[in-house]
């Protein structure tokens, strides 16, 4: 597999080692809140993936397993988030559904 700065789009820098977004912002004061009440109005599910998306206690990192996070301020990068799709399969039969 080639080297992480050589999978990068020309002209964008790998991010530093410290390159990280303070988890409050990252997820919101109370991440789950809007989507729970949405949820309740709707009869939708929730299926929280913040700890896979911000991983830890402390700051989000940038890169998650290899992976670039976010393509902007709140929207993550197609990749990754078809990284999460086996994590989503695996969390859907605890409500309910059977994963295709």
């Amino acid at each position: 597999m080639a080297a992480y700065s050589e999978m990068l789009p020309s002209g964008l820098a790998p991010p530093r080692p410290d390159c990280a977004t303070d988890r409050a912002y990252a997820l919101g004061a109370k991440p789950p809140a809007r989507e729970r009440v949405a949820a309740r109005l709707t009869g939708a599910t929730v299926v929280n993936l913040s700890d896979v998306i911000c991983p830890g206690k402390g700051k989000c990192p940038a890169i998650v397993d290899g992976m670039i996070v976010y393509r902007d301020d709140h929207h993550l990068t197609a990749t990754f988030a078809a990284s999460l799709a086996p994590i989503l399969g695996e969390r859907l039969p605890a409500f309910g559904f059977d994963a295709p």
